[in-house]
């Protein structure tokens, strides 16, 4: 897919047309979702399932099993008082720092859990505020959402449908020496 590069013309009613693309998440205050994972890191094939369970404002659970056997690399639980994150290969428990600083630590990208459960759930941003649109060609728009980030949304038919988002980059935070290096899952080679 190829977002517009064009500046686009001003776009009147974009207010209208994010209430619409907004419909379906705007309401959402729970979530439970599973990610299949699959990747490589080091020269070695990943594969994973992350268990995920959101409830608004600001509680995650995020639990990520790898490996033939599904053994437990992490288990992270994140609320407004803190989070906490168990490495069990480890025997290592990370407590009292916020769910974002741990995250960031684990992926390089640091996402509160309200950010987390609106990228889910296509809100792209907790509590959304259109304040500007641009028309493009092709029936692209993009909506600007108060400097936090931009929607892309295409006209199918007679509505409007999103297409992809660009969210305003967030450091990564270094969070302490014990989880400088997240343990790699385990080898399925004997």
């Amino acid at each position: 897919m190829r977002l517009p590069v064009d500046p686009g013309t001003p776009l009147a009613g974009y207010a209208d047309i994010h209430r619409e693309l907004a419909a379906g998440c705007a309401g959402i205050r729970t979530l439970t979702t599973a990610i299949s994972l699959a990747g490589h890191a080091g020269g070695e094939q990943l594969r994973g399932r992350l268990a995920a369970g959101f409830r608004t404002p600001n509680d995650m659970y995020l639990e990520l099993r790898a490996g033939p056997l599904r053994t437990v690399v992490f288990k992270l639980a994140a609320n407004a008082e803190g989070a906490t994150l168990l490495l069990p290969a480890d025997k290592q428990v990370v407590r009292g720092a916020r769910g974002e600083d741990i995250l960031g630590a684990l992926t390089g990208i640091e996402l509160a859990p309200a950010d987390l459960l609106a990228i889910l759930t296509g809100c792209v941003v907790p509590s959304p505020n259109p304040t500007g649109g641009r028309s493009h060609a092709g029936g692209w728009a993009s909506i600007d959402l108060g400097g936090a980030a931009t929607l892309y949304a295409q006209r199918a038919g007679n509505r409007w449908r999103l297409r992809a988002a660009r969210r305003r980059k967030r450091r990564a935070a270094s969070l302490c020496p014990r989880v400088a290096a997240i343990p790699a899952a385990p080898s399925s080679a004997a």
